[in-house]
């Protein structure tokens, strides 16, 4: 009995412990697209305005671009207007890097 409860009270936090772990990992992927536990700082997939926008590559934020808002993973998102319209372009700068993306599925 004793040998019972000692193997619950290992098996139990640690099948929490797993799960969170679980839901942590797929929270993340269906944000990103990325299998990992925290948001990078320009992940595949970058959700701003309630719409999609898909990582396209390495490219310098134009002239004039103004900031619109920050990523969850921490990088600054600039567009070329201010967002009265849902922009077609995006680029997002973190770490000295800056990557374009692409509104996936139309304006």
């Amino acid at each position: 009995m004793l040998r019972v409860r000692r193997r619950l009270l290992v098996t139990v936090p640690l099948l929490v412990l797993v799960a969170g772990v679980l839901l942590r990992l797929e929270q993340v992927h269906q944000e990103t697209w990325e299998w990992r536990l925290t948001h990078s700082a320009t992940p595949p997939k970058l959700h701003v305005f309630d719409r999609d926008y898909r990582r396209m590559g390495p490219e310098p934020v134009p002239p004039g671009a103004a900031l619109l808002a920050t990523a969850p993973g921490g990088a600054e998102v600039f567009s070329k207007r201010l967002p009265a319209y849902v922009p077609t372009v995006l680029w997002a700068a973190a770490d000295g890097r800056t990557v374009a993306y692409q509104l996936m599925g139309g304006p």
